[in-house]
């Protein structure tokens, strides 16, 4: 995993984080196992719908977000920090 931090203007910056295709995987079928009970398709129990079948329907991005939210490291600090820290994910080839 490799990370690269761009400043911006006044208080931003841009994190540039590239992860291997089988980290992504494993992020991505964890989001998958996540969000699985949520998702209510006809034909199917609650929570045995096939993630291809999930995927097809709704798109692979559906899983994007929590699979980013998991591949992100967490912030470690050890001083206490009062500031809010905002981002949002964007995932290469996809509108953000």
């Amino acid at each position: 995993m490799s990370l690269q931090v761009e400043k911006l203007e006044k208080n931003m910056a841009k994190l540039t984080i590239e992860v291997s295709a089988e980290d992504l995987d494993k992020a991505m079928e964890k989001a998958y196992q996540k969000q699985k009970s949520r998702i209510n398709v006809p034909g199917f129990r609650k929570g045995k719908v096939p993630r291809q079948l999930i995927e097809k329907m709704y798109g692979p991005e559906i899983f994007y977000d929590d699979a980013a939210n998991a591949l992100i490291p967490e912030r470690k600090s050890s001083e206490k920090d009062d500031r809010e820290h905002v981002w949002q994910g964007c995932i290469h080839g996809r509108r953000c």
